[in-house]
């Protein structure tokens, strides 16, 4: 299931941008203009992190964030004020300067997610243990690097499902630069080493030719739809 974010922009331009990177990198993006509409959607809908980005277009931009801030309560928030204006402090919030990045956005969402520790992942005979950062072959744990848990999260969250070289770049190395395919396949290797009883025939992630790979556990349920 994907992460839902909430963005609240008063720069179209700007949004369509972040989105855009956003989705890249596998999450489920909602985009709405600073209003109190906006309020509504970050307190009623169940989004995992909200990213609030105003360039001075919104009247007491501060304002507003100190209400959305009360609207979402404990859920993590990623604020880029604009040029001059300061945000005090706040627990689960980042507060980004400009001139800013969404590469620079897409990290602090990142590590703010991160520090949620998600509920663990359950597909077939192997558990994604996002508080320990492994995963479980039955009773018998896995260490991975951070990489080798995003790849293997990004795969265990679409069980069944063909995914192309490319998609995997955007989602877990945020590039659409295929000069770095030979990562994947580096980082591929590692998993099967630590999945797979043979790594030659793989049971888990199986390549699909031309395209790029599918993650087939026996047990894992078929996609609904």
């Amino acid at each position: 299931m994907e992460t839902k974010i909430l963005l609240i922009d008063d720069d179209l331009l700007e949004a369509e941008r972040i989105q855009a990177s956003l989705q890249r990198a596998g999450f489920h993006v909602q985009m709405a203009p600073p209003s109190r509409k906006a309020v509504r959607l970050a307190k009623g809908q169940g989004h995992a992190l909200v990213v609030l980005s105003l360039n001075g277009h919104t009247t007491s931009p501060q304002s507003f964030g100190n209400s959305l801030r009360r609207a979402i309560g404990s859920t993590p928030l990623v604020f880029v004020p604009p040029v001059g204006v300061q945000v005090p402090a706040a627990e689960n919030q980042r507060v980004l300067d400009r001139p800013t990045t969404t590469r620079r956005i897409l990290y602090h969402v990142r590590r703010l997610l991160s520090q949620q520790k998600p509920s663990p992942i359950h597909v077939g005979h192997l558990t994604l243990d996002y508080e320990n950062q492994c995963v479980w072959k039955g009773e018998e744990r896995c260490r991975l690097t951070p990489k080798e848990f995003r790849l293997l999260e990004f795969f265990m969250t679409r069980p069944r499902e063909v995914l192309s070289k490319k998609q995997i770049l955007e989602a877990v190395w945020d590039t659409t630069y295929m000069g770095y395919v030979r990562t994947i396949y580096v980082h591929i290797r590692w998993l099967r080493k630590k999945l797979e009883a043979d790594p030659c025939r793989p049971e888990y992630i199986r390549t699909v030719r031309g395209i790029g790979y599918v993650f087939s556990c026996p047990e894992a349920p078929a996609p609904e739809g």
